[in-house]
């Protein structure tokens, strides 16, 4: 086995999930639906959507987002306007990944995803269309 295979087998048997299969979906029978379903979705980005926390991080991310909006409107002020929209949803953000996600998995991901994209989608190539 070459270096690519040990490193996607390292990444499907990472120790933050070792419950979960590669699609994380418990599934062990594949029916039609299943199969359906994991054709129509990209392993990768469901990886990197968990790893950063997921729904809780987007709530935290558009609530102060939109509260840094609001702050703007109140004190009516044109001069910064971005800043006080954009600055708050990013620290917000980085807030979500740490509080919510798994901050080591989410930099790992997002550090090597050129080669974890192409590994994904080699995988579901053979697994799928071959």
């Amino acid at each position: 086995m070459n270096r690519r295979g040990i490193a996607i087998i390292q990444l499907y048997n990472h120790k933050y999930t070792p419950e979960k299969m590669v699609f994380q979906d418990y599934e062990l029978i594949q029916t039609k639906r299943v199969a359906a379903q994991r054709q129509s979705t990209n392993p990768f980005n469901k990886r990197l959507w968990n790893a950063a926390g997921g729904w809780n991080t987007l709530y935290v991310t558009l609530f102060f987002g939109v509260a840094g909006y609001q702050f703007r409107q109140v004190c009516s002020s044109s001069r910064g306007a971005l800043f006080w929209t954009i600055v708050p949803a990013f620290l917000a953000y980085g807030f979500g990944v740490t509080a919510f996600g798994n901050k080591q998995e989410f930099s790992r991901l997002n550090s090597n995803v050129g080669q974890y994209k192409a590994e994904f989608q080699n995988y579901k190539q053979e697994l799928f269309y071959s």
